[in-house]
C-alpha cells in the first residue's frame, strides 16, 4: 500500500462497505470520499474522523507501516513547496507524503499541536541571515494571530511568502524582512493577505 489512498481503500474493503456507507457513517460527502480514494486528495482535513472510524492512527492513513518512537511523531514536509523568502513563490502543491521525525518534547516546549505543524522549504535570501535560501521551517497553522515581531508565512495576494509582520493602524500591517538593504518594508492590509501560520521551527543550511 503505497499511499493514503490505498490504505483507505484496503480498510473499506476488509470492512466490506462501500464509499456511500463510509461517506455517511463519518458524516462527509460522497464526493469527498471519492476524491481521497481516488487519490485526488493528497492530505484531506477529514483523515482524523475516517482514522476514528477505522480504529486507525491518522499517522498510519498518512504515511504507512513507518514507526516512531513515543516521545516522537511525523510532521508533514512540503518538500516542493517553497516558501518565498524574497518577492513571492507559487501555491502550495499537493503533499506527496514526505515526512520529517519531531521530538514531541519540541512541539510542547513550542506550544505546538503535531496536528497543526506542517513543514515547508524556504527559497530566496529576503530572510537571512536568519533563514537561508534553502532552509526549512516548521509552521503553526493554528497561529494566525498576529503578534508583532514574530515571523509568519502568509499569502500575500497570490504569493506564498515567509515575513516579519506588525500592526500598523487599523487593518494594516508592515512586512518586514531580515534582509533590508534589498527588501525594504512594505504595508498592505490584512483583506489582501491570509496569515497562513507562524513559524516555530527552523533547519538551516551552511
Amino acid at each position: 500500500m503505497k499511499d493514503t489512498a490505498d490504505r483507505i481503500n484496503h480498510l473499506i474493503e476488509e470492512r466490506k462497505i462501500s464509499q456511500e456507507i463510509l461517506a455517511a457513517d463519518v458524516g462527509i460527502s460522497q464526493a469527498a470520499i471519492s476524491k481521497i480514494c481516488q487519490g485526488r486528495t493528497k492530505r484531506s482535513r477529514f483523515l482524523p474522523k475516517i482514522a476514528e472510524y477505522f480504529n486507525v492512527a491518522e499517522n498510519w492513513l498518512l504515511f504507512g507501516e513507518e514507526t516512531v518512537d513515543e516521545d516522537e511523531v511525523l510532521i508533514p514536509f512540503y518538500k516542493d513547496v517553497q516558501l518565498s523568502a524574497g518577492h513571492g513563490a507559487s501555491e502550495f502543491d499537493d503533499y506527496e507524503g514526505r515526512t520529517i521525525r519531531f521530538a514531541l518534547d519540541t512541539l510542547r516546549e513550542a506550544s505546538v499541536s503535531p496536528k497543526d505543524a506542517i513543514c515547508v522549504t524556504v527559497k530566496g535570501d529576503s530572510m537571512e541571515p536568519v533563514f537561508k535560501n534553502g532552509s526549512t521551517v516548521g509552521i503553526d497553522l493554528s497561529r494566525k494571530k498576529i503578534i508583532d515581531g514574530d515571523v509568519y508565512a502568509i499569502n500575500n495576494d497570490g504569493l506564498l511568502q515567509m515575513k516579519r509582520l506588525k500592526h500598523k493602524t487599523g487593518s494594516i500591517i508592515t512586512v518586514e524582512s531580515y534582509n533590508r538593504e534589498e527588501y525594504p518594508a512594505f504595508d498592505v492590509s490584512l483583506e489582501q493577505v491570509e496569515v497562513i501560520g507562524r513559524v516555530f521551527w527552523y533547519s538551516t543550511v551552511m
